[in-house]
């Protein structure tokens, strides 16, 4: 048997899952965690080359009424973030931005990794503290890292414009085109 949820509010599948006497955590060695919040930006970039699509995506844990993560989600959730940022991050930190074919266009998507959200009520708006991955920070603070307006590994403010002019003919394909 999986430690029963101490609110007594499980759903259908999370109470089967937690009774279930063949998934048992500790003779099958297993550790079932659920996945809070998915964030996902998607934003068509309009700079002075071609429309690209710009996916950002995270994942939190919601924590409230000052709870923790108990050790065995906290470990899960340590190994699953370690192979995140392998997968997502570049050697210098920087978010790897990866090009996904969908349909007929290109979508570039960054993946940001998994984050703890702490709050000291059950919501941000509700006064108390509230922690991003054990910083503190404002209701407005919050608001801007989930809109990924702010980094959410550092709490930056961020910029997603494209720095670099793409070459001459993306600029300006109708120029191409004609020519």
């Amino acid at each position: 048997m999986t430690t029963p949820r101490r609110d007594g509010c499980d759903s259908p599948f999370s109470n089967w899952i937690r009774n279930e006497d063949r998934l048992h955590s500790i003779r099958e060695h297993l550790c079932v965690v659920n996945c809070d919040y998915w964030i996902h930006k998607y934003v068509p970039r309009r700079d002075r080359g071609p429309e690209q699509m710009l996916d950002q995506i995270m994942q939190f844990e919601l924590k409230c009424w000052e709870a923790e993560l108990p050790y065995a989600q906290r470990d899960t959730l340590r190994l699953v973030s370690a192979g995140m940022k392998q997968a997502f991050y570049r050697k210098d930190g920087r978010v790897k931005t990866f090009q996904v074919p969908d349909g007929g266009q290109i979508r570039h998507v960054q993946c940001y990794g998994i984050f703890l959200l702490a709050l000291e009520h059950d919501r941000p708006d509700t006064g108390g503290w509230i922690a991003w991955h054990g910083r503190r920070v404002t209701c407005d603070q919050l608001i801007e890292i989930l809109s990924f307006k702010r980094d959410p590994r550092t709490l930056r403010v961020r910029d997603d414009r494209r720095h670099h002019a793409p070459p001459r003919d993306q600029q300006f394909p109708e120029l191409v085109e004609a020519s």
